[in-house]
């Protein structure tokens, strides 16, 4: 199912960072999406983090870490609630990509 496109944990850990800082420093992404975040079907690489976040609409995992869409597994859960549904959830990205990196991210 995916391709042979993998990082490793260092190297994907090292794009989060380098993603949030970017993010951070401006604090607010512009009206239309950067060209070099979206990408046309046949250029997409499979996720290689799987990220638990709350619902939140205004949380988007990919603007926040400033990664091209898709690159993030999201599962998004109201209160980043733990269930069985959830773990399997999770269970399947790690099964059907190159997951280097699981993230729990909520919000006060």
């Amino acid at each position: 199912m995916s391709k042979d496109i993998s990082l490793s944990f260092e190297s994907t850990l090292a794009l989060l960072k380098k993603g949030n800082e970017a993010y951070q420093a401006h604090r607010k992404f512009p009206d239309a999406p950067a060209p070099d975040r979206v990408l046309l079907p046949e250029q997409a690489y499979p996720p290689s983090v799987a990220m638990l976040t709350c619902s939140d609409s205004r949380v988007d995992p990919e603007q926040i870490f400033w990664m091209p869409e898709g690159a993030i597994f999201a599962v998004k859960i109201p209160g980043n609630g733990f269930s069985p549904l959830v773990a399997e959830s999770l269970f399947f990205a790690v099964d059907n990509f190159p997951i280097q990196v699981i993230l729990v991210m909520g919000h006060e």
